[in-house]
């Protein structure tokens, strides 16, 4: 029954959905075979030395052989005796079963993305690909990786989108708002402060070490997600709350409003949803370490 609601309650967002986000989920899904791909490339890196060191196998003589087999969708009479053939055949369900799971991933974005978003055809062309060029030394399969993997992180970043755009349109409105509110001052890359008590000690840069005391909490439901004296390196932390740092004099204490995009975006935490706007009541000790 729970979950009877809960796709209810996907589907009337997901009804909700912009033109243009339509338009992008179409985009995303019309890139599924160049995609599946390169997925299948990307799980082809290291099969080689896979196979020489599991089979004893000459992977430069018989790799051709051991691909067919993968490839096949049903026995050839004319190799069923061949041992490269054999090993390809009893590999391929290893190799599905990868692409299952890449598949399966895509189960948590329902009913947005489409069940046939990996192309089994098209991946396991990349894959076969992969390791004839991996042989060859001529596979980039770190980008091919990323670009998958970039791919993903669109279609999740549309998902949320449409799950959670009360917090985005909030968000939104809060930082439109806030930014004519007495006394805030709006950075270049977006971030807005109060200065709440002016220090006059030196500034960090983004490689300094700091000493900071702060509360953070959303502008959404207005809930407390951390406080207390933190020390770090300006660079490590969101975005947002560095692009601050940098321009606090030590001393100072200020409040600090962080658009979602400088903050976590479409990531999710604990109780911090995705696309929510954050306020940091911070305090900047000292820094440690210039």
């Amino acid at each position: 029954m729970i979950k009877d609601i809960l796709i209810m309650v996907l589907l009337f967002s997901f009804s909700l959905l912009s033109n243009a986000q339509n338009k992008a989920i179409d985009e995303l899904a019309s890139q599924k075979s160049l995609m599946s791909y390169n997925l299948g490339l990307c799980n082809a890196d290291g099969f080689s030395k896979y196979i020489a060191d599991t089979y004893k196998i000459d992977t430069i003589a018989d790799i051709d052989i051991v691909l067919m087999g993968i490839e096949d969708e049903q026995d050839n009479y004319n190799l069923v005796d061949n041992r490269a053939y054999k090993i390809g055949r009893s590999l391929k369900p290893m190799i599905k079963e990868k692409m299952k799971q890449a598949r399966n991933m895509f189960d948590f974005f329902s009913p947005l993305i489409p069940e046939n978003i990996i192309d089994e055809e098209s991946y396991i062309m990349g894959f076969c690909d992969g390791v004839i060029s991996g042989n060859k030394g001529n596979v980039p399969f770190e980008k091919a990786c990323n670009k998958y993997l970039g791919w993903v992180e669109k279609i999740k970043t549309l998902y949320y989108e449409a799950l959670y755009r009360k917090n985005k349109d909030y968000s939104d409105a809060f930082m439109e708002n806030n930014k004519y509110s007495s006394d805030v001052i709006v950075l270049p890359c977006g971030v807005q402060y109060k200065v709440l008590e002016v220090g006059h000690g030196d500034k960090p840069t983004m490689n300094s070490t700091v000493n900071v005391e702060y509360k953070m909490w959303d502008v959404v439901k207005d809930i407390l997600h951390d406080e207390g004296v933190h020390e770090f390196k300006c660079s490590s932390v969101i975005i947002g709350l560095g692009q601050a740092l940098v321009n606090m004099p030590e001393g100072s204490v200020w409040e600090v409003y962080i658009p979602y995009n400088l903050a976590y975006g479409a990531y999710r935490g604990g109780k911090l949803e995705p696309f929510m706007a954050l306020v940091f009541q911070i305090k900047l000790n000292k820094i440690v370490e210039k």
